[in-house]
Order: structure tokens, then C-alpha cells, then sequence
């Protein structure tokens, strides 16, 4: 008797082996497919358009619109779901820096909530899906169109007038810029753009100058932007007025 129940205890004690080692493995898959939810692609929309914001190599990053809000975290993550690294981003350089390290096949993660400084004002975040409904909002807002390469289709303006800014990155009173970096058209294979010095020009298609402009601190510029649609035969006409301003 005494033998038997010795044996049941130690089946009851491996059945609560067994138990606890199931429950860890499925806590633990649970937890590696939340991870895996909540990543996105190194190429998607909503990447494309941070990268747009924040890269030290485009313009567009000047445009006085909308910033992060630092510090927040941001990981990386193999094809396979794999964490690769969390990092504290404490500025622009930092983040762009960030997506310097990643692979095409690799997809991020950003830290919830984070918040953004629009010029409706602070703004916070809690999921992809609200970051970039916000900075379309705040791109919208400034330029008079989506911002960035969404890949979202084509983000040519109604036309009319907008105005915007430019920040002086250097603090010396002039900055050259490219109107193609800032606006980062995202046209279809239908649709062109080109430039004028003025509206009579554009209407004319004669004349057409570069995207390239240098701005002087305290002096207004404008550009004509002409958008032509073979598929439709539509013109979009659009007077760009921007200026140079210091960095907040």
C-alpha cells in the first residue's frame, strides 16, 4: 500500500511538471505572436513617412509641421519575429540613425504611447493606426496634402495657394533646398510635375526651372507647381510660398 502511494504522488508531481512547462510555452508563444502583431514592415506607409520626417539627408525633415516628442523607444525585429535591439531615441538624428540599422526584411516596433508637437499642438499616440492618421493630419495641415511617400496613391494637392516653412538648420541665414524632398511626391505613373517662377509660365509650360531653390532668412519665395494627368488630361496649378525661418 504504502508502495502505491508513493508512486501516485510522483505521478501527481509530474503532471504538475508537465502542466507548469505547458503554461510556460504557451505564455511564451502568446507573447512572441503579440510582439509579432504589433510590428510593421521597414517599407510600409507608415514607416515611409517617419523616415520622411526625420531623415538628416532630406529637406523634408525642415519643414516646420510636426515633431516627435522625445525620448521613446523603438525595436527591432528579424524575418522570423526575433527581437533584434530596443533602443531610447532622444532626437531626429537618433531615430533616423536607427532606421540606418535595420535590414529590408526586418520590421520595427514603436514604443506606445508617444506624442507629437503639431501646430494644433501636442498630440498623443497610442498605435500605429493614430500615428499616422496624426502626422497626415499635420502634413495636411502645412503642405495642403499627405506627407511623405504614403504609398498610399497619388498626394497631388487640390491647387490654390499654400504656404509653409522651412527651418535655417545651420543658424547662418540661408538654406538650399529641394522642393521634390519636401513635398515627396507620390504620383502615379500618369502624373508629372514641374516647376515655374511664375504663373504665366506655368500656364504656358515655358520656362520650366529646377526644384532646387536657396532661401534667405526673412524673404518669401514662390514656385509655381504644375501637375499634369495624361490618363485624365487634368492640370493642377499650385503657388507654393514658403520661407526661411529659425529653428524652434
Amino acid at each position: 500500500m504504502k508502495t502505491n502511494k508513493t508512486a501516485l504522488v510522483k505521478m501527481m508531481l509530474l503532471l504538475l511538471v508537465a502542466a507548469f512547462t505547458l503554461t510556460s510555452c504557451e505564455k511564451d508563444n502568446n507573447d512572441q505572436d503579440l510582439g509579432q502583431e504589433a510590428t510593421i514592415s521597414v517599407d510600409s506607409p507608415l514607416v515611409n513617412q517617419v523616415k520622411n520626417l526625420v531623415s538628416t539627408t532630406s529637406v523634408a525633415s525642415s519643414a516646420v509641421c510636426v515633431d516627435f516628442v522625445y525620448p521613446f523607444t523603438v525595436s527591432s525585429f528579424d524575418a522570423s519575429g526575433q527581437a533584434i535591439s530596443t533602443v531610447t531615441v532622444n532626437n531626429d538624428q537618433e531615430l533616423d540613425t536607427f532606421f540606418g540599422t535595420v535590414n529590408a526584411t526586418d520590421s520595427i516596433a514603436f514604443g506606445y504611447p508617444l506624442s507629437l508637437s503639431t501646430t494644433a499642438g501636442l498630440v498623443t499616440v497610442n498605435s500605429d493606426t493614430e500615428l499616422f492618421t496624426e502626422l497626415e493630419i499635420a502634413f495636411t495641415a502645412c503642405f495642403g496634402m499627405s506627407g511623405g511617400n504614403s504609398g498610399g496613391g497619388s498626394n497631388v494637392p487640390a491647387g490654390g495657394d499654400f504656404t509653409f516653412s522651412v527651418c535655417d538648420t545651420n543658424n547662418d541665414g540661408v538654406e538650399d533646398i529641394d522642393l521634390d524632398d519636401i513635398f515627396a511626391w507620390n504620383l502615379s505613373s500618369t502624373e508629372t510635375v514641374a516647376y515655374y517662377d511664375t504663373e504665366a509660365d506655368a500656364l504656358a509650360q515655358v520656362n520650366p526651372v529646377s526644384s532646387m531653390d536657396s532661401l534667405t532668412l526673412g524673404a518669401q519665395e514662390s514656385t509655381y507647381v504644375r501637375f499634369d494627368d495624361s490618363a485624365t488630361g487634368n492640370t493642377t496649378l499650385v503657388n507654393a510660398l514658403y520661407d526661411l525661418v529659425a529653428c524652434p
